[in-house]
């Protein structure tokens, strides 16, 4: 009887992928949180707390773009670890958040600008 490889280098990299994601969206939940608890928002002292909040609040909806910055680093360090098959994985799960980010943005998206605009 063989012994069966049970890793998955495509199903890691798309996991790679979406735990990144996971982390960024709860970060900038938190900034916005800790801004709004704070009220720093809403302090004249503190004009950079409101760009930081609404800027948090950019990256946090449209996480599906806001990747960029931190799956091309990743990418590019699979690559050079000639890991093609992580960076396919890490490709797919970019894809996969991007078009589920996507609908959701053409869905509620209005709603955002909407808010941000009469602000």
């Amino acid at each position: 009887m063989s012994r069966r490889n049970t890793s998955d280098p495509v199903g890691q990299g798309a996991l790679i992928a979406f735990a990144t994601n996971f982390v960024a969206a709860a970060i900038y939940y938190l900034i916005t949180v800790v801004l709004i608890q704070s009220k720093l928002v809403y302090s004249t002292s503190f004009p950079w707390a409101k760009q930081l909040f609404n800027l948090c609040m950019l990256l946090f909806w449209g996480i599906g773009f806001s990747q960029i910055i931190h799956l091309i680093p990743i990418g590019l360090w699979l690559r050079q670890r000639r890991q093609s098959e992580k960076l396919k994985g890490l490709i797919i799960g970019a894809i996969t958040t991007c078009l589920l980010c996507g609908g959701c943005f053409v869905v509620f998206g209005q709603a955002v600008f909407l808010y941000f605009l009469m602000r």
